[in-house]
């Protein structure tokens, strides 16, 4: 769990690094700005987030070669390993 929290305030950091330029502004964004832009910028700090929390819990599965089909039981052979 360590590990994973420590990834996650990484990207949060990063996140909010790409953010300053945005909000040290001598005039703060409005309401409307700051959400289109938190919105804009969203999938950037969810996206390796929800990479490191699945890697994190299904670290099990990362090796696995083979698995039974949950609807019909038949083998399944695994085709290619994502880094």
């Amino acid at each position: 769990m360590r590990s994973l929290r420590e990834a996650a305030h990484q990207q949060l950091e990063a996140w909010l690094d790409q953010l300053a330029g945005a909000l040290d502004l001598p005039e703060a964004p409005t309401l409307s700005e700051l959400s289109a832009l938190l919105t804009q910028t969203r999938g950037q700090l969810l996206g390796p987030s929800l990479q490191s929390l699945s890697a994190a819990v299904h670290a099990h599965h990362h090796q696995q070669p083979q698995m039974s089909c949950p609807g019909c039981g038949a083998g399944l052979t695994r085709k290619r390993l994502d880094p």
